[in-house]
């Protein structure tokens, strides 16, 4: 039986969704303004709603909130080279670790990614 699936994200920014769109290799398609349809994919037949951040899909297309994982960390990375790019830093390198973090009394391991921010001289 199928069932809707929702998840809310920080992605409402369209140019930093677009980027991960790609990084993630997605295609997709502007259903308006605020809504972007993914065309490609194990996110295919999504959509994601830019005024909300939320991301809605079915589970007859396997759709299930951990598969936003990566999509999300590429999106959050763009912003993240973005803002440093606004205050005068550079991005020398990224690093993902692996980390234990207590969930409800649980640990659990998840993915963290730093970047490696460096100064540049401004003219």
């Amino acid at each position: 039986m199928s069932k809707r699936t929702e998840v809310k994200t920080t992605m409402t920014d369209k140019r930093f969704v677009i980027e991960a769109f790609k990084r993630e290799g997605l295609q997709y398609e502007e259903m308006s303004d605020t809504v972007l349809r993914i065309t490609s994919g194990t996110l295919e037949h999504a959509t994601l709603d830019l005024t909300t951040g939320i991301l809605t899909g079915d589970s007859d297309y396997g759709h299930r909130p951990s598969s936003i994982g990566k999509l999300n960390r590429h999106y959050s990375e763009a912003l993240a080279r973005f803002r440093a790019m606004r205050n005068g830093a550079q991005i020398q390198s990224c690093k993902e670790e692996k980390v234990q973090v207590n969930v409800h009394g649980r640990m659990v391991e998840q993915t963290q990614v730093r970047l490696h921010c460096r100064m540049v001289a401004t003219a």
